[in-house]
């Protein structure tokens, strides 16, 4: 029985896999880098590269912030180039 045909969808498959979860896998690990280095707490009033409101939420791969007109945005961790937090050393 030949197993090259099973060996290669596998492999396809797992490139797949792989490709696919590149982003799910950039936030994860810079959202645990903000986390560690404790760059923003909840009701902390941030700034980063697309979007400022109030922290909201904090999740594994993202943080939800309010901004002050009541809008809500949801940024990615691996979208978070720069973060200007308001709320600190005042």
């Amino acid at each position: 029985m030949n197993v090259w045909p099973l060996v290669t969808g596998l492999g396809v498959f797992g490139l797949a896999i792989g490709l696919g979860s590149q982003t799910l896998v950039k936030d994860l690990v810079s959202g645990l880098f903000f986390l560690l280095n404790d760059a923003f707490r909840l009701g902390e009033y941030i700034e980063t590269s697309g979007a400022k409101g109030t922290v909201e939420k904090i999740s594994a791969r993202a943080v939800t912030l309010r901004h002050s007109r009541g809008a809500l945005a949801t940024v990615p961790y691996g979208q978070i180039g720069k973060i200007q937090n308001y709320s600190r050393d005042w």
